[in-house]
């Protein structure tokens, strides 16, 4: 089995056992069945893993990205965002700039990916607005820049997110450190729902 296979398999399960009954229903979101074509090219072309239907009955795509227990202690969500030695301009800038979904579901299980048929909970899990959050990027409220370190911190009440680098150089990503998040005037807006983030 490929790593990918391996990786739909434990991303679905997660969506189907925890998901669906642990976030979505106390979201009162109602999954949208899609034809299988339409629903394989939103997941490859568009990065959308499920459509939605809201109580106030409008359509959101959500992407999800699930963790097993060890990633407990971090408190981010991460976009990929440069790959500035790629020969293909197009391809240089990454998810950051070309995200599409609505939402992003992230969450943590309280078990090892190897053993994910035996999770029963979050241990922490974040539903964020990324329309919302995208615009406080470009309303300066939250703002991506070189520093020394390689976490978020508080300046002002604005959230700084570092860029970091993947060990080959071959690309960075910007991590978004919610626990932060939660202590600015725009979490509210960008935070819909959330479970053991401090």
């Amino acid at each position: 089995m490929s790593n990918y296979q391996f990786d739909r398999m434990f991303t679905n399960f997660v969506h189907q056992n925890l998901a669906l009954e642990q976030i979505y229903k106390k979201l009162c979101w109602e999954r949208l069945s899609l034809k299988t074509e339409l629903a394989e090219h939103l997941d490859i072309r568009k990065g959308i893993d499920y459509c939605f239907k809201t109580e106030s009955g409008n359509i959101v795509t959500v992407q999800e990205r699930f963790r097993e227990q060890k990633y407990q202690p971090y408190n981010d969500i991460t976009f990929r965002y440069r790959r500035d030695k790629n020969q293909d301009s197009t391809r240089v800038e990454s998810e950051f700039f070309k995200i599409i979904a609505d939402f992003m579901v992230y969450g943590v299980i309280d078990t090892t990916k190897n053993n994910y048929s035996s999770a029963k909970n979050f241990l922490k899990f974040a539903v964020i607005n990324l329309d919302i959050l995208m615009d406080e990027f470009d309303n300066k409220n939250i703002l991506v820049r070189e520093t020394s370190g390689h976490k978020c911190f508080l300046e002002n009440n604005v959230l700084i997110c570092p860029i970091n680098y993947n060990r080959d150089g071959s690309s960075s990503f910007v991590p978004v450190d919610i626990s932060l998040l939660m202590k600015t005037n725009i979490a509210s807006s960008v935070i819909e729902l959330q479970h053991g983030y401090i």
